[in-house]
């Protein structure tokens, strides 16, 4: 029997959805009285999916929230961890999800301590020819517990270890392992960039507090030895994983930038901070890194933030505040136009005029800046106008600007470190 799009049976089928992210069990399906020749058309018809053995996906489902749900409706002991958690905490400077593909068996590493890790084919036999499951562009990692052993599903990483309580919750009524966990696994199975990107991204969104836990926590991890000098490069002043990337790419090159987020006033054009490391009362700043990047180049990053740098790693880490396990901290407003700038105080003092831009990483003495542009958001119309405007600003003050973008950075690196060398080199005195 057909089943039309407007049907009472799709319109029930859709309502349950609704209520679990888009997602339906192959039983909820059934008790729906979907016979399994309507299931083969609205999978092959109606844009339904099937993103794990025993679930489906209708259109519109949760793009995270949905396949974890169905991961969960096949291992409900499981712990939603990995990317997936990483997903669900909001965290920044994540692979995106539309380009990333499952990993070959071999490829997928683990995360848990003493974890082992397996990843699943394709199904087989002539019902999963009949109803194919779609496979998910990232799938969905799982913890589970050591006894578990070895299970096969399709679309599913599992990782087998431990997970005390402490490092678990709910979230939005998720299993799933806590930011600090989540991190940290994610920083293990990383390449230095990725983790620092991440690690720069979780302080600047105050998804934590500082690092000191995240140390406590990797103790005896596997992996750790070889990682854990990579803290010390971590700085949560940076806005964007191509300006964490592009900071260790110079630190390498022996050209590490004295100053990060660098605030360029109009009065002279170049001002030492205050020695508690901070910027002073600022206002909403104009950065030359604009508000707003995507979750590559880390959405909603707060400029304008105030930070210290930890006496035992030197990693900055935000203050005041603790982190944030929801929405990420509101930032101030950003401004269109330069606003004014503090009074600073010392023997003589003077106003240092209107704040004209923020540079990414900056050499102040030679009055040299390095610009990150982000694709996602300095390609718009609109930042490309404040772009050139800032930059003829800053040009008309002495200073002089490279920009550099992400296949710069990651396809030529040579040209990034040969170009900022030769200008570092050509500043006067």
């Amino acid at each position: 029997m057909p089943l039309l799009r407007g049907s009472s049976l799709l319109d029930a089928a859709g309502r349950l959805a609704a209520a679990q992210d888009g997602m339906l069990t192959w039983l909820q399906v059934r008790e729906l009285g979907i016979t399994q020749r309507q299931l083969t058309s609205l999978c092959r018809d109606h844009g339904w999916t099937r993103p794990c053995r025993g679930a489906y996906l209708l259109p519109g489902a949760h793009p995270v929230r949905g396949p974890a749900r169905a991961a969960l409706s096949a291992r409900p002991d499981g712990v939603i961890c990995g990317p997936t958690a990483g997903r669900l905490w909001g965290l920044d400077a994540l692979p995106h999800a539309g380009a990333a593909r499952p990993a070959a068996p071999d490829a997928v590493p683990e995360i848990a301590a003493g974890a082992k890790h397996v990843r699943m084919g394709e199904p087989a036999g002539r019902r999963a020819s009949r109803q194919p499951a779609a496979p998910l562009v990232e799938p969905v990692h799982l913890l589970l517990p050591r006894a578990a052993g070895v299970i096969r599903r399709p679309g599913i990483v599992f990782h087998f270890g431990e997970c005390v309580p402490a490092e678990r919750c709910v979230r939005q009524g998720f299993p799933i392992t806590t930011v600090e966990r989540t991190v940290l696994d994610l920083v293990l199975t990383a390449d230095r960039e990725s983790a620092v990107s991440l690690l720069d991204a979780a302080l600047h969104r105050r998804r934590l507090a500082d690092l000191d836990g995240l140390r406590a926590m990797a103790t005896g991890r596997w992996g750790i030895a070889l990682r854990r000098d990579w803290f010390d490069l971590v700085d949560g002043r940076a806005e964007s994983p191509l300006e964490s990337r592009l900071r260790l790419l110079l630190a390498d090159a022996d050209l590490p930038p004295p100053e990060v987020q660098w605030p360029v006033w109009d009065g002279d054009g170049a001002h030492p901070r205050p020695e508690d490391g901070s910027e002073g009362p600022v206002g909403p700043a104009e950065s030359t890194e604009s508000a707003g990047s995507s979750s590559s180049e880390s959405a909603g990053s707060v400029t304008g933030q105030r930070g210290r740098r930890t006496a035992a790693a030197g990693a900055w880490s935000p203050v005041p505040g603790p982190p944030v396990s929801g929405s990420p901290v509101p930032g101030p407003p950003v401004s269109g136009s330069p606003v004014p700038g503090p009074l600073v105080s010392g023997p003589t003092a003077f106003r240092r005029g209107r704040l004209l831009a923020r540079v990414d990483l900056a050499w102040p003495e030679a009055r040299v800046a390095v610009e990150a542009d982000g694709a996602a958001v300095h390609s718009q119309p609109d930042a490309l106008f404040r772009d050139r405007i800032r930059q003829n600003a800053l040009l008309a003050r002495g200073w002089r600007v490279l920009r550099f973008t992400w296949e710069d950075v990651v396809m030529r690196s040579a040209y990034v470190v040969a170009t900022v060398s030769r200008l570092l080199a050509a500043t006067p005195g």
